[in-house]
């Protein structure tokens, strides 16, 4: 999909409104804390797991709260804005496609 469809389909803003508006996150800092709380569980588990099933416990929580916390920082420091799965984002861009059919 190229930049002029996307313009036609109206799920972008005009090129002269572009950089004008105030962008900002809504990063909510007590769940980032939880998530590196759940890091350092994590490392405490995979240490005291003696190589057994909480270790490996550890390692997969240990994994799944880095992705989250690498998503977190990209939000908060707006490097993307949004958190949507690409077939999220498909949805969104057929609805547009569908109210620029029925406004043109």
């Amino acid at each position: 999909m190229s930049l002029d469809d996307l313009k036609q389909a109206g799920v972008l803003l005009p090129e002269e409104e572009w950089g004008k508006h105030d962008l900002h996150t809504t990063v909510n800092r007590p769940v980032l804390l939880g998530l590196g709380a759940a890091a350092v569980a994590s490392v405490v588990m995979m240490y005291l797991g003696d190589g057994k099933l909480v270790t490996w416990l550890g390692a997969g929580l240990f994994l799944l709260t880095l992705r989250f916390l690498q998503l977190a920082w990209k939000v908060g420091t707006g490097e993307i804005d949004t958190t949507i799965a690409s077939h999220e984002a498909e949805d969104l861009v057929e609805e547009a496609a569908g109210r620029a059919e029925k406004e043109g």
